[in-house]
């Protein structure tokens, strides 16, 4: 894609060089973040599947809900920090942590401006993780819908009025995620006190 899709440059290397700045004992925190993330949901997965089989009900609707619900409040407390919430204002809260020449996730941008963000991620710690745990690929695959989903209830919780999707993951099978982001205007709008809008609320 043209190189003047991308508006905002200097959010990008701004990102870089902030990632550059972190001491290397920051990063290992980070990364050890990610682990513990990833085996808390592989303890959380193998009950659920237990629970499955003993009891022939459905709890993978449950794990939806719960982490729709813990992510988007997630997305709604980065608001917080922002007085407008635009793509830009998205990128900063929460696209440009995953930044960095070293940085393990490596995003390649498309497109980054007002009104659209689009970006590949061809690489995923959080997939090697679960490897190094011993999952099968078809058991990612399986997985991965449940898993991915924080990501895309963090950004609507940041601006509901974000039209979101994922068309492809690593975790499904394909060589890279693609992320798709577009703002087609209008303020987010306010959500009731302890309130926290589902996928299909808010679809």
């Amino acid at each position: 894609m043209a190189k003047e899709k991308i508006q905002y440059m200097d959010l990008l290397s701004e990102a870089i060089k902030k990632w550059e700045k972190i001491p290397p004992e920051a990063k290992e925190m980070g990364v050890a973040k990610t682990i513990a993330g990833v085996r808390g949901f592989d303890l959380l997965w193998r009950v659920v599947k237990r629970i499955e089989e003993k009891y022939h009900i459905d709890v993978k609707k449950i794990v939806e809900e719960e982490r729709w619900k813990q992510a988007y409040k997630v997305g709604q407390e980065l608001a917080k920090k922002y007085k407008e919430h635009g793509i830009k204002d998205l990128y900063n809260a929460f696209f440009s942590t995953y930044e960095g020449s070293d940085t393990p996730s490596r995003h390649v941008w498309f497109e980054l401006n007002d009104t659209r963000e689009q970006h590949w991620v061809m690489w995923c710690p959080n997939f090697q993780h679960f490897r190094n745990l011993g999952w099968t690929d078809e058991e990612i695959k399986e997985m991965a819908p449940y898993f991915c989903l924080q990501d895309v209830a963090i950004i609507k919780g940041f601006n509901s009025k974000f039209e979101v999707s994922v068309p492809a993951r690593l975790m499904e099978g394909n060589d890279h995620c693609t992320y798709i982001v577009e703002d087609h205007g209008g303020k987010a709008e306010p959500i009731p006190e302890g309130g926290v809008r589902s996928p299909e609320e808010i679809a």
